[in-house]
């Protein structure tokens, strides 16, 4: 579990300008309870309150040490005007609660519905043996002529 929150960190992380989406797009099917505009278009997703501002979905996200929902009040703040959460929360005018039962699998949907499913589109090549892993791995990275990482467990 701690690996696939590592990754979607990543994904976070990642400059990727996928245009304006809808909540409607990016919620569609999903297990959730609208309070809000479903029409609202965001172009960020974020966990983090000091990145949160107009157009991103604030996602509060619980962890053993901070609740997301303790910085609700200040993503309003920032200008945030869509909060995904695991507890209602009052009715703010303007401001679209999202409800949902689990915070993290939502928020890794949503963050592959956004980013238009970039797993869709990796290749994985695993090299295993006692001598020429790191020469075959440079060399398939090579060959491939696309954006590669080559990893390690040394």
């Amino acid at each position: 579990m701690d690996l696939l929150i590592r990754m979607a960190r990543f994904f976070f992380t990642v400059t990727c300008y996928s245009g304006m989406r809808t909540i409607f797009e990016l919620f569609f099917g999903l297990k959730c309870k609208f309070f809000g505009n479903l029409n609202t278009k965001v172009d960020n997703l974020t966990d983090c309150n000091t990145k949160a501002n107009k157009a991103s979905i604030f996602f509060a996200v619980s962890g053993s040490c901070w609740d997301g929902n303790s910085f609700i009040a200040d993503v309003l703040g920032r200008g945030c005007t869509v909060i995904v959460t695991e507890h209602l929360q009052p009715q703010i005018d303007g401001v679209t609660f999202i409800v949902v039962d689990d915070v993290r699998m939502v928020l890794a949907i949503v963050a592959k519905r956004f980013f238009r499913a970039p797993d869709e589109n990796l290749y994985m090549y695993c090299v295993t043996g006692t001598n020429g892993k790191t020469s075959i791995t440079y060399l398939l990275e090579h060959l491939e002529d696309r954006r590669a990482a080559v990893l390690g467990t040394i």
